[in-house]
């Protein structure tokens, strides 16, 4: 598991990996249609009973199943951020970017 967003990574992982400094509402606001996409698909395609709200709600359990198995990682993440002498909003800059160098700013 691995929360960095380096170009070796396909960009369903991206959409699918929460970043350090990311809620579960940014989370899922950034790669919603790809959990609604993962929960059409888990319904089946012949089902057309699954759409609109149902599919938002099924989503976002996906995303939330989710981003509670990858939260102990993060907050170690944001820990070692934070002791290195970034803020919230540093950490969630940095992260949301693709990395960040200590000291810049």
């Amino acid at each position: 598991m691995g929360v960095s967003k380096d170009n070796t990574r396909l960009p369903e992982d991206i959409l699918s990996t929460p970043l350090p400094g990311e809620t579960l509402a940014m989370f899922y606001a950034r790669s919603r249609d790809y959990w609604s996409q993962k929960a059409h698909s888990a319904t089946g395609t012949a089902s057309t009973d699954a759409r609109g709200k149902q599919l938002r709600i099924a989503g976002f359990s996906l995303a939330e199943e989710r981003y509670r198995e990858y939260k102990p990682i993060l907050q170690e993440v944001e820990k070692m951020l934070s002791d290195a002498g970034l803020n919230e909003e540093e950490i969630r800059r940095c992260c949301w970017w693709g990395g960040c160098r200590i000291g810049e700013k």
